[in-house]
């Protein structure tokens, strides 16, 4: 005998990102891990998926970026739809939040939005340590990109005080809905 299949209620998705560093994956480990159906979604692995892959720093990267990120957006939707809370950590530029919004939009997934910040200095210290020097310059680029989120900058929060301190900022932001993004139309 079949048993009807109940579709749990519908789970939201937030983009945790940020430069290298500044606590991304910290910040979605712990919020998935205290979440009832959280899901911690590494999205720098999907690049490895690719065995020819551009660095994704570089401007001949853009069209397998987006590729990436339409996959990155596919699943964190698949998870939602099925009733997780899907907190998705990289270095993900806000330009391609759009694939998100059309995404959560058109599967009427609520999405929020995280850009944790250092200061530069903090910024290239953290990402360093992990990247090594070499990666330096690359960092300054990057702090420098979000440094001004314009209309997102509601959605920036400071990297700077201690892991638990961010968490509960970030919960507390997530469930009064002030990191929300609006839905994109497909049209």
């Amino acid at each position: 005998m079949l048993h009807p299949v109940t579709k749990p209620s519908q789970g939201r998705i937030a983009v945790v990102s940020g430069c290298p560093g500044t606590g991304k994956t910290t910040l979605a480990r712990e919020l998935a891990r205290r979440t009832a159906r959280g899901v911690h979604m590494l999205t720098d692995v999907f690049y490895d998926f690719i065995p020819h892959r551009i660095h994704q720093t570089l401007p001949e990267s853009n069209a397998q970026n987006t590729t990436v990120m339409h996959a990155i957006a596919a699943a964190a939707v698949a998870y939602a739809n099925g009733g997780y809370d899907v907190y998705a950590d990289g270095v993900i530029s806000t330009r391609f939040l759009e694939v998100f919004r059309l995404a959560a939009g058109a599967a009427e997934v609520d999405l929020h939005f995280i850009m944790l910040r250092t200061s530069l200095d903090e910024t290239v210290r953290r990402g360093t340590a992990r990247s090594g020097p070499d990666f330096e310059a690359t960092i300054r680029i990057m702090h420098a990109k979000r440094a001004d989120l314009g209309e997102l900058e509601p959605h920036a929060i400071d990297a700077s005080p201690a892991a638990e301190e961010i968490l509960a900022h970030a919960q507390q932001q997530l469930d009064a809905g002030a990191l929300r993004l609006s839905p994109a139309s497909a049209s």
